[in-house]
């Protein structure tokens, strides 16, 4: 299999994908597609200092990220902005830090999972990308196969990652109508 063919760059991320990616034992997708991942401070604070303070083992993989600068930690400008759109869109403090971080160093590719951050991700100009938009693009550039792919959602399931039936099925028609289009169709009868 080629290796992260389509990179994504330098991308700043949210909690959840990380987090996800690294409960599940595959941080190495994410790594294959990026130069380095940036997060802001509460984004920090809430994969590695509290999943430490839970005992997650995922919060050492991480710790271990940022010790080798693949993660690099940034502090978002020191403006309320983002805190005041935080509150009026509902969504988190880190969501809002990360939205902010992104735009104040240039970059357009966010990870994000919660659909409200998104949207306010792509009022401000950014390109949001999900975990599970993650696997799709890993899975059709040819990282990991079918069977992989499904037992990565399988797994982001049993780690608490809420994934309605319905987004499922078509995650799965999608990546299977690609890998079509590829000539790679015998991988999905697995």
């Amino acid at each position: 299999m080629s290796r992260g063919s389509r990179k994504l760059g330098v991308v700043v991320s949210n909690a959840s994908p990380l987090d996800f990616l690294a409960k599940i034992g595959r941080l190495d997708i994410l790594k294959a597609f990026t130069d380095k991942v940036i997060i802001p401070k509460q984004v920090y604070a809430e994969i590695v200092e509290r999943a430490a303070a839970q005992g997650f083992p995922s919060a050492n993989v991480l710790q271990r990220e940022v010790d080798g600068g693949w993660i690099e930690m940034m502090e978002p400008p020191d403006d309320d902005l983002m805190l005041q759109l935080s509150r009026v869109r509902g969504i988190h403090l880190g969501e809002a830090q990360a939205i902010r971080l992104a735009k104040a160093e240039g970059i357009k590719m966010i990870l994000m999972d919660d659909r409200l951050g998104a949207d306010l991700a792509e009022v401000e100009g950014l390109q949001p990308m999900g975990t599970l938009a993650l696997l799709i693009h890993a899975c059709v550039e040819n990282y990991v196969d079918f069977s992989e792919f499904m037992e990565c959602l399988s797994k982001l399931e049993a780690m608490g990652f809420w994934l309605r039936p319905t987004v499922r099925e078509r995650a799965a028609k999608t990546v299977r109508d690609e890998l079509t289009k590829q000539g790679r169709e015998k991988e999905t009868f697995t």
